[in-house]
């Protein structure tokens, strides 16, 4: 009969003893979870604020840190140097800072044009990688769409034309301000189709640069 108390007791023991461990650690879980929601929180911070809040434009309009200061108030170097960013497979230039990546040339035309809502920036010459406020003006999506590199899966190397397999004959299209699809004729001879849809691009405000080639 003791030995049962006495087991009775020990069990009751180690039920409480555990109890406290597994409040113990609910209590290390939680704080922990906390502590990652607030760090994923400070890192989901919108990112024109993490532009202006941490980078400015110097007077070459190159991207730079803004200089933190140590406890005697002087700037620290190493934080106050130009963001060059790495080249992407995209084509684009992206920058890490805080443990995130950020496109360069969005940070570039936000400090320099200041408002860049409902509109996207356009590297006006093609290169995605530079990212010269001469290359960068601000658009709307249709505007952006208007100056494109024909797509290597072009046959033909010229945008809105193709060989027609039914009439056997060269067509030429172009797409208006709706994505609508514009049909300009169908031709004999290449050029002229080429030149219907080169036409075509003027009246409807298409870039100069728009159908440009790969090389």
């Amino acid at each position: 009969m003791q030995q049962k108390q006495e087991l009775n007791i020990n069990v009751t023991s180690a039920k409480t003893a555990l109890d406290g461990a597994n409040q113990d650690t609910k209590k290390k879980l939680t704080s922990q979870c906390e502590r990652e929601c607030q760090h994923r929180c400070s890192e989901t911070k919108n990112w024109k604020e993490v532009a202006f809040h941490n980078f400015y434009l110097d007077d070459d309009y190159k991207l730079r840190h803004k200089p933190k200061f140590d406890k005697r108030g002087r700037p620290s170097l190493k934080n106050h140097c130009v963001v060059n960013g790495t080249v992407k497979k995209n084509g684009y230039k992206t920058f890490a800072f805080n443990r995130r990546e950020y496109y360069l040339h969005r940070f570039i035309a936000l400090l320099y044009f200041k408002d860049i809502s409902g509109v996207e920036v356009d590297h006006i010459n093609g290169d995605r990688a530079d990212n010269s406020i001469k290359n960068l003006r601000l658009v709307s999506r249709v505007e952006n769409s208007r100056n494109r590199r024909v797509p290597k899966s072009s046959k033909t190397k010229i945008m809105g034309v193709s060989w027609s397999k039914t009439s056997s004959k060269w067509q030429a299209y172009i797409s208006t301000e709706a994505y609508n699809r514009v049909h300009l004729g169908t031709f004999e001879d290449f050029f002229e189709a080429c030149c219907a849809r080169k036409a075509a691009e003027v009246r409807y405000n298409y870039h100069t640069n728009h159908g440009r080639s790969w090389i």
